[in-house]
């Protein structure tokens, strides 16, 4: 006989798996107090793994599309965000408030209030999406997106690497956009700073981790900022981030 294909299998598990966990929740809804709060920690619990689980498969979704045109070969491919690399649930966000997760790895900050933006993925091939924010400021004087680098790529990187981002990005009116590194390590932060050329839309900057004091022996985290400091009424379209690493020393 035939064996099934492993995909089907999987897919039997996770909905018998999911019929369970409702059938449980409903049941321990109804019952005392301590035993619904024992439930509601565990299911946080079962939420961060479930993140988890999303991010890594963004990564890999990123590792096998395709390299940025100019790419240089020695450059190793880190992450593409989540919100450009797997479909979304929820695909969009009205008025967020600032430090909003949009995705496992990635959070939306801004100094705006009442926060006028709307966020929303637009779906496009398998591995890859765009991503919108229309933005209607009466006040305030930024958003950014922070996109943070997973725990195993993190440890990827050395004092002796260029930090790359190529990146798509299409404005509906121009604004200064920057983009800033942080190193996390120990009790210390180290930023470096760069500001985004949109003059044709999509290009490449890169951050040279040698003239910083970061020691990835102690590193805790790393994400990069990418910060708007947007006009009253605006439309930010994302339409590509890629982050990789390369050795300086090929230069």
């Amino acid at each position: 006989m035939r064996r099934p294909r492993r995909g089907i299998i999987g897919n039997l598990v996770i909905q018998w798996a999911a019929r369970i966990m409702r059938r449980r929740h409903r049941r321990i809804m109804t019952a005392h107090n301590d035993l619904a709060t024992r439930w509601t920690r565990q299911a946080r619990k079962l939420g961060r793994i479930a993140r988890e689980i999303e991010m890594d498969g963004g990564v890999r979704l990123a590792s096998r599309s395709q390299r940025p045109t100019g790419m240089p070969d020695d450059a190793e491919i880190l992450h593409r965000p989540s919100i450009l690399a797997i479909r979304q649930t929820p695909g969009g966000h009205v008025s967020p408030p600032s430090g909003a997760q949009l995705a496992a790895d990635v959070s939306l900050h801004h100094d705006m209030n009442p926060p006028r933006i709307v966020t929303r993925q637009i779906q496009r091939d398998e591995g890859h999406h765009d991503f919108a924010l229309d933005i209607w400021n009466t006040q305030g004087s930024f958003m950014s997106l922070a996109l943070a680098l997973p725990s195993e790529q993190m440890a990827k990187i050395a004092r002796e690497d260029l930090i790359r981002l190529d990146y798509t990005i299409e404005l509906e009116q121009r604004c200064d956009v920057f983009a800033r590194l942080n190193l996390v390590h120990g009790p210390n932060t180290e930023q470096v700073v760069r500001q985004l050329d949109l003059r044709n839309q999509g290009d490449v900057l890169e951050f040279d981790v040698h003239y910083t004091a970061f020691d990835p022996t102690r590193a805790r985290e790393i994400w990069i900022d990418l910060i708007f400091n947007t006009r009253p009424l605006n439309r930010v379209v994302v339409r590509d981030l890629v982050i990789s690493r390369r050795p300086r020393l090929s230069l």
